[in-house]
C-alpha cells in the first residue's frame, strides 16, 4: 500500500469474505485506519453489492482506501483467469 509505504507504516491487514458470485458477507480490517476503511466495506454489505463494484470505484491516491479497491480488484483477476474462461485468456495471453 503506497500510502502507508510514504507514511512509514509496516502493518496491516484487509480480508474480504464474499460469495463466489462476489457478493461481499464481511471484511476484517486491522490497521490504525481501520474505522476509517470499514465505512466502505458496511456500505457495500449494506446495498449488497460484489467486490467487481468496489473494484471499479475510483479511489483518491494515495490513500488507505486504495487498499480496498486492490484487494477487490486482486480477487476479480484471480477469478477472471480460473476455470474455463481462464484458460482461455491464459492461452490467449501466451499467443500474444
Amino acid at each position: 500500500m503506497d500510502r502507508a509505504h510514504t507514511e512509514g507504516s509496516k502493518q496491516g491487514y484487509c480480508q474480504g469474505i464474499y460469495k463466489r458470485n462476489g457478493q461481499i458477507l464481511g471484511a476484517t480490517i486491522i490497521s490504525p485506519q481501520a474505522g476509517e476503511l470499514i465505512n466502505e466495506w458496511a456500505l457495500a454489505i449494506a446495498r449488497g453489492l460484489k467486490l467487481s463494484d468496489i473494484a471499479k470505484t475510483l479511489h483518491v491516491y494515495p490513500t488507505y482506501g486504495m487498499s480496498s479497491m486492490q484487494l477487490a480488484a486482486e480477487v476479480e483477476i484471480e477469478s477472471a483467469f480460473s476455470g474455463t474462461s481462464g484458460w482461455f485468456l491464459r492461452k490467449l495471453a501466451r499467443t500474444g
